[in-house]
């Protein structure tokens, strides 16, 4: 298990390099840094999310909440629930949306990076439940709008709370039920997963301001929004594309998805799309989970996917013959 985080750190800190290293015209100029972080304590599992510079990460380990910085390192924020995992760090890097243990179970909760702490409570209705699920959270500029997951006694709902006290629940007139992985820098959108009301898969999704939901992939199009980019334009997860197995894809309003393929043209991998940034530069992983050959990876239009280890190595280095190796 601690192989496991180890490799998760490794993919993060790289990926926060490969969506912030500068235009697409640049990027084989880029010269890329590479960094191993520890984890603050020792953990059975940990979740992550990073700042568009890299530079911020929000961190939850076995349920703790954490803000890691470049300058200070891990800073201890409170105590969590183990069974809430969802941490999101807003892309400027000015606030962290997180669970944190409170008198009555978990209370969503935002922190600032000018230290101020806010409580969300959200509450539903006619519905006596008091503690917000939060399995995924993202955070908009400046924690200006936070995304999470709440529910109305029936089933499990997407909400979005504005800093102006407004609250929006996605799917509450909704047949489907509705569940949120992110949001724009700006909150204008939400993307996630809306399951079929009768088979119950899940289906890419996306919100805007305004009633009702946008099934982008059709109606019968099984898969799921991961991440979208700071602008809103572009959208990334996984999805049925014709093939074996689910395939990572990028979509923007207007045109169909573009598979992004496999790292090792295998039709029986898998891959996910993991995030995006507003040049269309996508990060994932790639590869089986039963073998254990789950890789990250970059994939750009010019350059199609490339694997981490291989971006690494070769830039701004040439190919050379242990260069075929690392990217075979």
């Amino acid at each position: 298990m601690e192989k496991r985080i180890l490799n998760m750190r490794l993919v993060l800190v790289a990926l926060a390099v490969s969506l912030t290293s500068g235009t697409a015209g640049a990027q084989s100029r880029a010269t890329w840094n590479f960094e191993i972080l520890d984890l603050p304590t020792a953990a059975d599992w940990a979740h992550f999310s990073l700042s568009r510079d890299g530079r911020d990460m929000g961190c939850v380990v076995n349920g703790s909440v954490y803000w890691w910085s470049e300058d200070e390192g891990y800073r201890f924020l409170a105590e969590g629930d183990p069974e809430m995992a969802g941490v999101g760090m807003s892309a400027d890097g000015q606030a962290l949306a997180a669970a944190r243990r409170g008198v009555s179970g978990s209370t969503p909760t935002v922190w600032f990076d000018d230290g101020r702490v806010l409580d969300l409570a959200i509450t539903i209705p006619d519905c006596p439940r008091d503690v917000t699920p939060l399995w995924s959270c993202d955070v908009g500029t400046a924690g200006s709008v936070v995304v999470g997951q709440t529910n109305d006694c029936r089933k499990d709902m997407g909400f979005v709370w504005s800093a102006n006290g407004d609250l929006r629940i996605l799917g509450k007139n909704d047949e489907c039920t509705s569940h949120v992985n992110a949001v724009s820098a700006d909150g204008r959108i939400v993307v996630g997963f809306c399951e079929h009301p009768g088979e119950g898969f899940r289906r890419p999704v996306l919100w805007r301001e305004g009633p009702g939901h946008q099934l982008f992939l059709g109606e019968s199009r099984q898969g799921e929004a991961r991440n979208v980019s700071p602008d809103g334009r572009i959208v990334v997860g996984q999805a049925d594309l014709g093939g074996l197995t689910p395939q990572a894809f990028s979509w923007t309003d207007g045109d169909k998805p573009v598979g992004l393929g496999t790292l090792r043209g295998r039709a029986t991998d898998p891959s996910l799309a993991t995030a995006v940034s507003n040049d269309g530069r996508v990060v994932g992983w790639s590869g089986d989970s039963l073998w254990g050959e789950q890789e990250a990876f970059v994939w750009t239009a010019q350059r199609g996917m490339m694997g981490l280890a291989c971006l690494l190595y070769t830039s701004p280095s040439p190919r050379d013959e242990l260069a075929d190796l690392v990217c075979r």
